[in-house]
Formats: C-alpha cells, sequence, structure tokens
C-alpha cells in the first residue's frame, strides 16, 4: 500500500468513528457483541498508530547515530539494517490493523442504518456485529504485533547507544520479536545472484501493488487465495528470497468482513 493510499484508509477509519460517536454509544442500535467490537476496533486503531509512532522515532534515532550513510560505522550496520527490517515489519502490521478497524466500524454503521423491530433486520444486525466483532479481534492481533516490532525498534536504539560506546556490535539475529512471513528486507549479502530476483515484500499491499511489485522484479503472480480486494497478509516464497528469474509468488489475502454483502 502506498503512503497515499495509507493515508485515505486513515481518513476514512477517522469518518467511521465521527459517525458513530455523532450518537452516544449506549443510545445505538448495538447489542453487546457490537459494542465490544466498537471499542476493540477504537483501542486496536489507537495502539497500532501510537507503535507507529514510537517505532518511527526510535527508528530516527538509530539512523541519527550515523548520519552518513556511505560511512556507516562497522558496528552500527548490522543494527540499522535489522531496523530497516523491523519498521517494515511494523508498518505492514500497522497497515492490517488499520484495514481491520475500518472494517468493522464499516460493519457498525451498516448496523445502524438498519430499521429496528423487523424480524430479518435483527439476524442481519446480529450477523453484521459478529462480523465486526471478528475484524476488529484481527485488528487487535495485528495492532499487538505492531507493539512487538516498536519495543524491537527500541532495543535495537539502546544496543546501538552501546555498540558505539564500546565500539562494536553483535548481529542480533533471531533475538527478538519475530518477523512475519514476508516481512523484512532483503538480508546483507542476499542480494539476487545472476540469472535470480530477490522476492520483494508484499505483506500488508493490496493485489495490485503486489501485482507491480513483482513485475518490476522480474517475477510473476502465482496462486491467489482470499478476496482480491483484501490485503496480502502472506506470501510464498517469503520476502527477501532469491529466487529464479519469472519464478511465481503465490499470495494469501485477508478476508476480513469480505464475505457481508453491503448494505441496500
Amino acid at each position: 500500500m502506498t503512503r497515499y493510499g495509507g493515508a485515505r484508509l486513515g481518513v476514512h477509519l477517522a469518518g467511521l468513528v465521527l459517525a458513530l460517536a455523532a450518537t452516544p454509544l449506549v443510545a445505538m442500535p448495538l447489542t453487546e457483541t457490537g459494542r465490544r467490537a466498537y471499542e476493540t476496533a477504537r483501542s486496536a486503531e489507537d495502539a497500532a498508530s501510537a507503535a507507529l509512532e514510537e517505532g518511527e522515532k526510535a527508528l530516527a534515532s538509530v539512523k541519527g547515530l550515523a548520519p552518513d550513510r556511505d560511512a556507516v560505522p562497522p558496528a552500527l550496520k548490522p543494527l540499522l539494517d535489522e531496523g530497516d527490517a523491523a519498521h517494515q515489519a511494523l508498518t505492514g502490521y500497522r497497515r492490517l490493523s488499520q484495514a481491520g478497524s475500518t472494517d468493522a466500524l464499516q460493519l457498525l454503521a451498516d448496523v445502524t442504518k438498519l430499521p429496528s423491530g423487523a424480524s430479518p433486520d435483527v439476524v442481519r444486525r446480529d450477523t453484521l456485529e459478529q462480523h465486526a466483532l471478528l475484524a476488529a479481534r484481527e485488528a487487535s492481533i495485528m495492532a499487538a504485533r505492531a507493539r512487538a516490532e516498536a519495543e524491537r525498534l527500541r532495543a535495537i536504539l539502546a544496543e546501538a547507544r552501546l555498540a558505539l560506546a564500546e565500539g562494536k556490535a553483535t548481529p542480533r539475529v533471531g533475538r527478538g520479536a519475530p518477523l512475519p512471513r514476508g516481512v523484512g528486507q532483503t538480508p546483507p549479502g542476499d542480494e539476487a545472484r545472476p540469472g535470480e530476483a530477490v522476492v520483494p515484500n508484499l505483506i500488508g499491499g493490496r493485489l495490485d501493488a503486489a501485482m507491480r511489485d513483482l513485475q518490476a522484479a522480474d517475477l510473476r503472480l502465482g496462486p491467489v487465495t482470499g478476496p482480491r480486494d483484501g490485503y496480502v497478509v502472506k506470501q510464498s516464497p517469503d520476502g527477501g528470497a532469491s529466487v529464479p528469474r519469472q519464478s511465481a509468488v503465490s499470495v494469501t489475502l485477508s478476508a476480513t468482513a469480505a464475505t457481508i454483502a453491503p448494505s441496500p
């Protein structure tokens, strides 16, 4: 997803929050399930946004220790690389959390438009609220992973400062929060060999963006699982892998709320 696309999603999410907040929550035509979905979605968005802000501050501080990227002290090089990978994972998780929160709030907004009392609408309201809660919980999980990446960035910052003070650093491979599948930059020294290409990270983006990235990398799209209007949550091979050119990369897209038809 582009930065502009992320901004538009954020504006849409803010609009849904304002629309729902225009009526006191206790007065909304929501059951307890709907209210839980609302609170979970709001909390997830707040947590993911805070994690992104904290993580970006930590990464900026790490990079501030070596302002000249052409003359990075050997002690900092592996930490800068890991910091970039952690930040990429963080932004991917934040996008997925924001998408889940948006889905949940959109479903709840649809609930508020249903007339009260009619039996078919009661059934539809319950279905919408159940799916909203599922989307909100997915957003909460992604927000927790974003938080873990922000904490990893703070740990990297602390280790980078210590490394400069001691004049040495040890790569932190395998320590800290694990990277999600496909999230992270190409490991140092793992550039593509002749006749091969490096698989781009596709996590958190739309299918059309994934197709463009694959084409730019001289690769092609393989089997696609999930709704084509969703977000990429899994890919194979993983991002950073070196594969023969024109290899196929399969993707799985998020199915959150994709089966709910829009309200008439």
